[in-house]
């Protein structure tokens, strides 16, 4: 896989967009993760959402999906929100796609790995596939729980799930976050992340030159 850092003339429908909300993180942690997965001819194209004038963060970012969709009929996406933006009492699953269905669109689960899973979205006639992967180990949790589990398994050195607090454990090391995940032993990385491991082993997969699909 290859993350693009700019956007190229004409939005190429085979390009897989990664949507994210207002945080630091995600966007190196998806570059990291593109190193690790090395699917033929699969460009990630990085975007926060929303659209301008204005950032939102958890289950509304869903926004650009339905945007990309609606606007460039854009096919593929990988969208990662943190569990602390989820009701605990409802399936998340179903929380996702009311949201679409408040956009104007609709989902369905074709496959799912506990907080992950793989949507067909359908917009009137427009048909994409949407990648879902909530960040977190605990009810509530966020990103950086899963890189500071990362950290341990990778040097075991016990960091508090804080954003400073990883910053300054990788700074001792001369790293950053896009580079501990590039250089993580896949084992670990597939425990301290499982959602995102398994939608980024999901893409490779399906959109691979060998195995390319159509939604």
């Amino acid at each position: 896989m290859k993350l693009l850092k700019e956007i190229p003339k004409g939005l190429q429908l085979s390009y897989v967009l990664f949507v994210t909300g207002d945080g630091p993180h995600e966007s190196r942690v998806c570059q990291g993760l593109t190193s690790q997965f090395n699917g033929n001819e699969i460009n990630l194209l990085n975007f926060r959402s929303p659209l301008p004038p204005q950032r939102v963060t958890g289950l509304p970012s869903l926004i650009a999906v339905r945007t990309y969709i609606a606007e460039f009929s854009a096919r593929y996406f990988i969208w990662t929100c943190d569990k602390e933006y989820f009701v605990d009492s409802t399936d998340w699953t179903e929380q996702v796609n009311a949201e679409l269905m408040n956009r104007g669109a609709n989902a369905t689960v074709s496959s799912r790995w506990g907080d992950a899973a793989r949507f067909d979205v359908k917009l009137g006639p427009k048909e994409a596939i949407l990648w879902c992967a909530l960040t977190g180990t605990s009810a509530g949790g966020r990103l950086e729980e899963n890189l500071s589990q990362l950290i341990y398994m990778e040097f075991q050195e016990k960091v508090a799930p804080d954003k400073e607090e990883i910053r300054s454990a990788l700074n001792r090391r001369r790293l950053k976050i896009e580079t501990l995940i590039s250089q993580a032993k896949k084992p670990n990385l597939r425990q301290a992340a499982p959602s995102l491991f398994s939608v980024f082993e999901d893409v490779e997969n399906q959109l691979s030159s060998h195995n390319v699909t159509s939604p």
